[in-house]
């Protein structure tokens, strides 16, 4: 009976947070949309699905540059990154932006399935006007 009960709270819970991010989505609009933790999520989701096109969309120079290039090269470049990510998980821990907030450096740590020490990556993030897009990203020891 306790077991129901806690699953019943469970799924009460679950259906109340979903409910307040769908709420916050329509009371922001597009200023949630474009902001540069979601271009950085939106770029850790779609190297776990290999999607090629929407990290291409997700990018400008100079790292659309180097990317595209190995986009283009290697036909099986996003089942790749799709085996590679597939069972990592990413946590935003630090964000900069600047005063005039059209640059902005995340830094996230990837942890993935086997364990051992996360990858830390920095990005660097610009606002076109259009969103944010990725410039650079870097590798931190």
């Amino acid at each position: 009976m306790t077991k129901i009960i806690y699953s019943i709270r469970f799924i009460l819970c679950f259906l109340l947070f979903t409910g307040f991010i769908f709420y916050t989505k329509n009371l922001h609009g597009n200023e949630f949309e474009h902001n540069p933790e979601d271009t950085v999520l939106s770029y850790f989701h779609a190297l776990k699905n290999g999607d090629v096109q929407k990290l291409n969309f997700l990018l400008t120079k100079p790292l659309l540059g180097s990317k595209k290039e190995l986009f283009e090269i290697d036909p099986n470049y996003g089942d790749f990154l799709r085996n590679y990510y597939q069972n990592a998980n990413m946590l935003i821990t630090d964000k900069t932006l600047t005063d005039d907030n059209n640059i902005c450096t995340i830094t996230t740590n990837i942890f993935f399935e086997s364990g051992g020490n996360p990858l830390t990556i920095q990005f660097y993030l610009k606002n076109t006007g259009q969103g944010w897009k990725i410039t650079h990203e870097e590798s931190i020891p």
